[in-house]
């Protein structure tokens, strides 16, 4: 306090009551009050003047002091959805106006896929041997009971990281820069203030990084708002490239690290506050799954048509096993040659493989006879060996022989 006294003489102004808040300090003067705050960051915001991004409240210290002073600001109350939209609105300006790109290396991305990579699999590994030790006990407790039931929706997730995250490396292991902006890096909703103007406070966390950043930090530490209309707003006003939204993708859908050390009360609440949070977080990434052809513009995820009969009512299509994707539907035509029929599905997406270098997607059926010669009295018996995934049946129920004579007729059975 007597730090903060010595910067009140220096700018002359006489205290007349001291509120401690957080991590600053709330000074009544007799000249209005102020908010005195230990000085980390304070040359973001020169940075920011030369960008004409003023959206903070002005400063009255010196850069080089203490302290970073500035004035308090009476807040009008909006609810929280409304102060998201603001704050979705500030922050697309923010990094509009401080957008500009750097040359990077391979080995910049490479860091970010190995450190996420190391952290899917050290989920799985937690979560593997979590359930291990929940269903080896004869009784669970709720929360347990809980997360067993629902424990799908965790490896969802991440089997959907896994892939999404390889996908979001190929894209971009080739380029040669990066897009950069300004990032708050600290957006609760409570760092926003809205007066005759808006304003975003608490910027020591502030620093020059990839706009998702943001983005992520704003849905991870809020809830209770509409993540993808918050995502739409957003990128209507700065659009984000295909691999940024994927690696945004990535890190919200990441489930955090459950422990259970709490009582079973608070432990079923932030179990409940988690698989909420992932149904969130599939809504927010379904839509950008649907495609439309240019032929027939049926709906499509990851290639498999969304049938009519099937999609009405849809509200969320979920991906990559994250959520389930809409099974594959094969389209099959038929061809035979001597012992075997061959399937060939037609349809979009299908993973059927011959294993050629063609890679068609083909299934087989073959009839083999077993023993010899149909001598007119001994009968053998025949083997099915079926691939293909639309016929059932892998028996031989009764065998009839014919005779064919030397211009291929066929007598006898």
């Amino acid at each position: 306090m007597l730090k903060i006294n010595e910067e009140l003489k220096k700018y002359n102004l006489k205290p007349t009551k001291y509120t401690n808040y957080k991590n600053v300090v709330i000074v009544d003067t007799d000249n209005g009050s102020y908010v005195f705050k230990k000085n980390t960051n304070s040359n973001i915001f020169e940075y920011l003047k030369t960008k004409n991004f003023t959206y903070f409240p002005t400063i009255y210290s010196d850069l080089e002091d203490e302290y970073l002073i500035t004035k308090y600001i009476n807040s009008i109350d909006i609810t929280d959805a409304q102060k998201a939209t603001d704050i979705i609105d500030l922050v697309s300006l923010l990094h509009n106006k401080t957008t500009h790109y750097k040359n990077v290396s391979i080995d910049e991305y490479k860091k970010i896929y190995e450190d996420i990579s190391n952290n899917i699999e050290y989920l799985y590994n937690y979560y593997n041997d979590l359930m291990t030790i929940i269903e080896s006990k004869v009784y669970m407790s709720p929360p347990e009971y809980l997360l067993a039931i629902n424990i799908s929706k965790i490896y969802g997730a991440l089997n959907y990281c896994k892939k999404t995250l390889d996908d979001w490396y190929d894209k971009i292991k080739d380029k040669k820069n990066k897009r950069l902006v300004v990032i708050h890096n600290n957006l609760k909703l409570e760092h926003f203030i809205n007066s005759n103007e808006p304003y975003l406070i608490s910027w020591d966390k502030a620093k020059i990084d990839m706009p998702i950043f943001d983005i992520y930090k704003l849905f991870k530490y809020n809830d209770n708002f509409d993540y993808s209309g918050c995502l739409k707003r957003y990128e209507n006003k700065y659009p984000l490239k295909d691999d940024e939204r994927l690696l945004l993708f990535v890190l919200l859908a990441l489930p955090d690290e459950i422990k259970f050390n709490e009582s079973n009360l608070n432990m079923c609440i932030k179990i409940t506050e988690q698989l909420n949070l992932l149904d969130s977080v599939s809504n927010l990434v379904s839509p950008y799954y649907l495609k439309n052809t240019e032929k027939d513009k049926t709906p499509k995820v990851n290639g498999t048509p969304i049938l009519a009969d099937t999609s009405k009512g849809i509200t969320k299509i979920e991906v990559y096993g994250y959520a389930a994707t809409p099974a594959h539907t094969h389209d099959f035509t038929y061809s035979a040659s001597g012992a075997t029929i061959t399937a060939t599905c037609s349809a979009d997406g299908c993973d059927l493989d011959d294993g050629t270098e063609q890679h068609n997607h083909t299934a087989t059926l073959t009839i083999a006879a077993e023993g010899g010669t149909y001598d007119g009295t001994t009968a053998y018996s025949a083997t099915v060996t079926n691939n293909i995934p639309a016929v059932t049946g892998d028996t031989v129920g009764d065998v009839a022989y014919y005779k064919v004579d030397t211009q291929g007729a066929t007598t006898g059975g």
